[in-house]
């Protein structure tokens, strides 16, 4: 939707206007900077830094360089989201570099963003510049290049790619900063049930994930890392978690490969995650990615809430009710100064008055001096009446597990004692939380488990049959890349058996047991939606030891791919096929250890 140009508020610099909308240059292009952050403020950041420089002469000039406290408990006059807008100079579209970082309380540099492009002529352009958590304390890109979720990329953004400039897609629906319609994000309300969600990692560019939702469910993603980590944290979620939103964005967040499809009055979902994520979900095992569907999904016109928010209002759940009402706010007034020169015009005078809401605001601060520039302080926006309560979601249809991080040997089978709630089964000398054998099909054609000192397994195979070691909790053993175990006997005609490792996000949801977060619909088989992957070996008589790379383990639904998280259960299971003919077996299984020392 077209708006008008707005008057310049906020501070009014050499040709910038950072906290408000295009300034009245009307005649001239300009480029809005919008800045936002993932990262909670001041715990994470506390101040930005923004630097601009125009190409001129064979070399960069620098234009602009000017730090903003964002922590509200510094007397911070800047929230974000926050714009700033570059304005066209007389030379038509020159090439400029803009870089914003955010700095800790002790003014260190933490993360970094850069954009080389140019200011239109004729339109007001967009450029988002997100200081994510997942480029923090990355420098290491070179200086043609910016990190964007995570990675190092080109700088270079073409003029012609960028959108143009909306307040409403910036402002979460308001037409300013501190409007009272201005939505922001609540990290807290949206992910108090969220549930742990596994990507299938298949190669560096590949960071994937299935999911079925109910048909009405919107979808969130987040990171979670360790209490007092980065992030929004606080005891919602039961604990002291942190969280790390992502945006549904296909160029700064993730994205639906496909349109969801429906299957048996769910729908599927095939979703793009950012490889950058996936990099530090893989290098770091304190961190796990969180799904949510009890909000409206984040987009890149949302910034989180808290008290560094410019939008103070928190979105609605799909289907929320209630109303709010708002007192009233004013803000204080600026006068930009006169300055000339370069290729960016000076911004012209202007004034804000913040929009209606609940509660009081500060005034904003009178008129100070920076160099030629008169500057100015805008008030932030009234905070908004919190809206009705709507009906409560329903909890996550799985059960996300505890994790307890892997050792490398997991048992010598040294002590097999029976197991009093499964006869013929038995309890594993397992590290804690330990765990049990168990074995299918069920009834007289189990397969039968022999003495302590070794996994012996025997029996006749007429149907789909197989045995294994479920664990009372799941491991994390992505600081491994393998796992290795001793084997022998007579696996069939065949020779070979199938073995599984399997991840929490393959296991159907199992009630009685309280595990899995896989959801079989009504009316399906659990092969058709909820799989293990697996990894054919050969059964030798004589046995020697058996190496399994996780990522040998495919085939898997809906997650395809084993890395070491959220196990399960191991399960060897052996060759059939309908109309085979029955077979004996006798296999030995010793030394079950994770390792990343791969022959």
């Amino acid at each position: 939707m077209g708006k008008g140009l707005q008057r310049g508020c906020g501070w009014v610099l050499w040709g910038l206007v950072l906290g408000c909308a295009p300034t009245s240059e009307a005649a001239r292009g300009q480029l809005i900077v919008s800045i936002d952050t993932d990262m909670a403020i001041p715990k994470d950041l506390s101040a930005i830094r923004v630097q601009v420089d125009v190409y001129r002469g064979n070399e960069w000039q620098p234009k602009f360089d000017r730090e903003f406290e964002v922590a509200p408990s510094k007397g911070a006059v800047t929230f974000l989201p926050a714009t700033l807008a570059v304005v066209a100079g007389e030379t038509a579209e020159e090439t400029v570099r803009v870089e914003v970082q955010g700095l800790s309380e002790q003014g260190e540099e933490r993360v970094l963003r850069r954009a080389i492009t140019t200011v239109p002529a004729d339109r007001i352009a967009l450029l988002r510049m997100p200081l994510s958590w997942s480029c923090l304390d990355e420098l290491a890109c070179d200086e043609t290049q910016t990190c964007q979720l995570g990675r190092c990329t080109d700088a270079t953004v073409g003029v012609e790619d960028l959108p143009s400039y909306e307040p409403e897609e910036v402002f979460g629906g308001a037409e300013a900063p501190g409007g009272t319609d201005g939505r922001c994000f609540a990290v807290e309300s949206c992910f108090s049930e969220s549930f742990e969600v596994e990507p299938s990692y298949a190669d560096a560019d590949y960071c994937q994930l299935t999911l079925d939702t109910e048909p009405s469910a919107a979808l969130n993603f987040a990171v979670r890392g360790d209490p007092d980590s980065t992030g929004i944290c606080g005891g919602f979620d039961g604990s002291e978690h942190c969280y790390l939103p992502l945006n549904q964005s296909a160029s700064l967040g993730w994205s639906e490969l496909e349109t969801p499809k429906a299957h048996d009055g769910l729908m599927r979902h095939r979703l793009q995650l950012p490889p950058g994520i996936c990099d530090r979900l893989q290098a770091d095992t304190k961190l796990s990615l969180r799904a949510s569907t009890s909000c409206a999904s984040k987009t890149d016109s949302l910034g989180s809430c808290g008290p560094w928010s410019s939008a103070s209002k928190p979105l609605d759940p799909p289907g929320a009710g209630g109303s709010s009402s708002g007192g009233s706010s004013s803000g204080g007034s600026s006068s930009g100064g006169s300055s000339s020169g370069g290729s960016t015009a000076t911004g012209g005078a202007g004034e804000s008055s913040a929009g209606s809401g609940a509660g009081s605001s500060p005034i904003g601060g009178s008129p100070q001096v920076a160099g030629a520039s008169g500057t100015g302080t805008s008030g932030k926006g009234g905070e908004s009446g919190s809206g009705g309560s709507g009906g409560s979601g329903g909890s996550p249809a799985g059960y996300p597990c505890t994790e307890s991080i892997a050792p490398a040997l997991l048992t010598r089978f040294t002590s097999l004692e029976p197991d009093p709630k499964n006869p013929g089964q038995f309890l594993v000398d397992l590290p804690a939380p330990g765990g049990a054998t168990f074995a299918y099909p069920a009834g007289a054609g189990a397969p039968t488990i022999g003495p302590a000192g070794s996994f012996h397994v025997s029996g006749t195979v007429s149907t789909y049959s197989g045995f294994g070691v479920y664990l009372n909790e799941c491991l994390d053993a992505s600081a491994f890349s393998a796992i290795s175990f001793s084997m022998r006997g007579n696996a069939g005609p065949s020779g070979k058996i199938q073995f599984r490792m399997v991840p929490n996000q393959n296991r159907p949801v199992d009630h009685a047991n309280q595990v899995g977060v896989c959801i079989v619909p009504a009316g399906g088989s659990a092969y058709e939606y909820c799989r293990s992957g697996s990894t054919s070996l050969p059964v030798i008589f004589d046995g020697g030891v058996v190496t399994v790379r996780f990522a040998d383990i495919t085939g898997g639904l809906p997650v395809a791919f084993v890395n070491g998280r959220s196990v399960v259960s191991f399960e060897w299971a052996l060759e059939w096929a309908s109309g085979d003919e029955p077979y004996s077996f006798d296999i030995i299984i010793d030394n079950l250890t994770f390792t990343s020392a791969v022959p």
